[in-house]
């Protein structure tokens, strides 16, 4: 007779048996985490987005103060471009002046906790970009981000400002644009893309808004505006420039009711559907990120590189271009408002707050966000 506490080999498999899972058991099990993954996973992929997207409006807020810290040391705002000067201060007549001036992503830099970077710069006769082009400089002169070009400007090379860079942004963050768009003029040197572009006003001119502040830019490129805070020196070859600095009585309507910074780094689409077609708009990172522009009323040269007119025929986040020859919609001055979020682009207002826009904002209020003072009423 067996002790109470022995169950025999018989029950001792059945037992066993019972513990065990069989096959089809376990594909139901497998199943059922797969489905659950399959649903969690777009609810983890719309939370990294949405700290993404929290993220980029902090990038402008940061921008937003460093605009209002600015104005409160010399009671205006940054220009929006400046021009480059030769080692002897003259103003570069040439092409390549693109290359050696800077915009208001320079002028902002000790604003936003880098100052050693700033003071570490040379703003005559070193070059803020690069341009493998030599047909566009002086004297066949290639300008570029190199020691041997700028012994003090080439940190911007490989300088990564965090506040610029969109955490959406798919591309590397160091990207050649030529890469990217044929044309001459690039940022060889690789610096980083910048993800946000100053707004300078907006063209065509929505209804009820009279604009006689426009100007045609250079090679047919758009046309760029000046009823923003950031502006473009104006002067005639040889002549002193003509540097206006807007401050807040400039926005008389309203900072609140004024866009002045916006993204600008979702891809579109030029003269074909397919993917290999997508491009950039390049306008605000044509010779890197930093390079300047200017205005020359002598042969209609006019450029501002980190700026855009915004074009009212086009809603935020197109994809595709009216025609594949409206090159002024990625490359010139009249550059898109895009990102790589879903539903819209973050913009920064003048009053230092960040406004999410719709893709679906009717083209007529965009474009009166854009401009200063247009004397519309608007409401967000």
């Amino acid at each position: 007779m067996r002790g109470g506490g022995d169950l025999g080999p018989q029950r001792k498999s059945l037992v066993k048996k019972i513990l065990a899972f069989t096959l089809v058991e376990l594909l139901v099990v497998i199943a059922i985490i797969g489905i659950l993954i399959a649903l969690l996973l777009p609810a983890v992929q719309a939370a990294r987005e949405a700290a993404r997207r929290m993220q980029c409006t902090n990038n402008l807020k940061q921008m937003g103060l460093g605009l209002h810290n600015y104005h409160d040391v010399y009671v205006s705002f940054p220009m929006g471009v400046q021009e480059g000067k030769n080692a002897s201060g003259a103003y570069y007549e040439a092409h390549g002046r693109l290359a050696l001036g800077w915009n208001w992503r320079i002028t902002l830099l000790p604003f936003l906790e880098q100052g050693s970077v700033y003071s570490n710069l040379r703003f005559q006769g070193e070059p803020f970009g690069g341009n493998a082009n030599p047909a566009n400089n002086e004297g066949g002169v290639t300008f570029d981000l190199t020691v041997e070009n700028a012994p003090h400007n080439f940190i911007l090379a490989d300088f990564v400002m965090p506040a610029y860079l969109c955490p959406s942004f798919s591309q590397d963050k160091n990207i050649n644009v030529n890469d990217l768009v044929s044309c001459g003029h690039n940022n060889s040197s690789k610096a980083m893309y910048a993800c946000y572009t100053g707004i300078c006003g907006a063209c065509p001119t929505p209804a009820g808004a009279s604009d006689t502040d426009l100007f045609t830019a250079e090679g047919g490129y758009g046309t760029l505006s000046q009823r923003n805070i950031f502006r473009i020196p104006r002067g005639d070859m040889g002549t002193p420039r003509k540097y206006t600095y807007p401050g807040m009585n400039f926005v008389t309507d309203g900072l609140s009711n004024t866009m002045v910074i916006a993204e600008q780094s979702g891809r579109i689409l030029k003269g074909a559907t397919t993917a290999t077609a997508q491009r950039l708009p390049i306008n605000s990172n044509m010779y890197g990120p930093w390079a300047g522009g200017y205005f020359n009323s002598n042969n209609g040269y006019l450029f501002a590189c980190g700026l855009t007119t915004v074009n009212t025929d086009y809603s935020i986040n197109t994809k595709t271009l009216l025609n594949s020859s409206d090159v002024t919609s990625f490359f010139g001055v009249n550059t898109l408002l895009t990102s790589e979020h879903s539903g819209g682009v973050n913009v920064l207002l003048g009053d230092g707050s960040v406004r999410f826009l719709s893709d679906t904002i009717k083209p007529g209020l965009l474009g009166s966000l854009a401009i200063a003072n247009d004397g519309l009423t608007i409401s967000l």
